[in-house]
């Protein structure tokens, strides 16, 4: 179990659900880099941007060059595990 270190927030304009979740795991990665944190367990609750960003998406896919600086961090030398946090996903069946 982990620590809680750090928070951050921006405003991005429109766009999509997925171009948002990119830009937070984008944002978060970065913001670890930062802090000297070389251990870091990434948790996403959009398996959608996990797909997009381990899996090798062609150059024309519209958010492409977002998921390729997500990618980019993920080869600086570091130990990251992704893992799905599927809050919404569970939040949606409580609901209905």
């Amino acid at each position: 179990m982990g620590e809680w270190l750090a928070a951050f927030a921006a405003n991005l304009g429109q766009g999509s659900n997925s171009e948002a979740e990119l830009y937070g795991i984008l944002n978060g990665l970065n913001l670890a880099w930062h802090m000297n944190i070389r251990k870091l367990q990434l948790e996403v609750d959009c398996t959608a941007a996990i797909e997009m960003i381990t899996s090798d998406k062609d150059s024309s896919h519209p958010l492409f060059f977002v998921m390729q600086k997500c990618r980019n961090p993920l080869n600086r030398d570091w130990e990251i595990r992704i893992w799905p946090c599927l809050q919404r996903e569970i939040l949606q069946l409580i609901v209905t």
